[in-house]
């Protein structure tokens, strides 16, 4: 990587400028972020996470005679 940022001066610039911004640097040091990884771009965190509700009441009992409909399809 050394010698590759001898070749891209500025963009290593702009890397370091950005991540020296107060809330970037306190995200980059905080256990929350996640390392750099090549199995995909999205990240997940469990307070974002909407959290599972029960349904507010079972179902409706269909009577013992309740045959459901059949459409043929195309």
């Amino acid at each position: 990587m050394a010698r590759l940022e001898k070749k891209i001066p500025r963009v290593v610039a702009l890397h370091d400028s950005v991540a020296g911004r107060p809330r970037l640097a306190a995200y980059l040091a905080s256990e929350r972020r996640i390392g750099f990884n090549e199995q995909g771009i999205f990240r997940h965190y469990k307070e974002w996470m909407p959290k599972r509700v029960k349904p507010p009441c079972p179902p409706a009992s269909r009577p013992a005679s309740f045959k459901p409909v059949r459409t043929r399809s195309m």
